[in-house]
């Protein structure tokens, strides 16, 4: 990667071959750099809005925008290569649980809660969605408890479980560095994020 990486300057044009050839190394990294995925994410967009591999031939040219430039200067500071991520999951240090019906919602964290009805917008929502903004509505709430904590979402929805879980696989780069599911048993499951 740092043999690439100074290779894409604004405005010069590289074969596709060398862009391919860079997300496989930023691929293989994504279990040590913190947010990998996510930092990837802008070259593979830039490769894919420009480069079909089923159709153009690897050695098409590519010409490298002053906004991938800066993207990939990331990838070069040894602070963002070198922090590390844990290989095994942390144990969460606080719980945070959550639940919706169609006329209200509530979470608890610790001795807090918070809960109130469904705006007349919201009661139009699915079940599915308003687990999901309880969620996000409890996070909102309990940010000052949760900052820097492993913190574990009990959810008594799978579906909303797994969408939460991508949704935060997405948004990792507003501090979310570690996601991961835990027993789906008796109706409740979990989700971990680190903060």
């Amino acid at each position: 990667m740092a043999t690439l990486i100074p290779l894409f300057k604004p405005w010069n044009c590289l074969p596709a071959q060398v862009t391919q050839i860079l997300l496989g190394l930023m691929t293989s990294t994504t279990l040590i750099i913190p947010h990998a995925r996510l930092k990837l994410c802008f070259l593979q967009a830039w490769s894919l809005a420009l480069f079909d591999p089923l159709q153009d031939h690897p050695s098409k040219l590519l010409q490298v925008t002053p906004e991938l430039s800066k993207q990939l200067e990331q990838w070069t500071n040894k602070w963002n290569l070198f922090m590390g991520c844990p290989f095994c999951p942390l144990r969460p240090t606080i719980q945070v649980i959550t639940d919706a019906h169609l006329e209200a919602w509530g979470a608890v964290c610790r001795t807090l809660t918070i809960n109130g009805p469904w705006s007349p917008l919201e009661r139009s929502l699915r079940i599915n969605c308003l687990e999901l903004l309880v969620v996000i509505k409890a996070f909102r709430a309990f940010l000052h408890l949760l900052s820097s904590n492993v913190v574990q979402v009990v959810i008594d929805n799978t579906t909303t479980m797994l969408c939460t879980t991508s949704t935060n696989r997405v948004t990792a780069a507003r501090k979310v560095s570690c996601c991961w599911l835990s027993n789906c048993g008796n109706g409740a499951c979990s989700i971990t994020f680190t903060l």
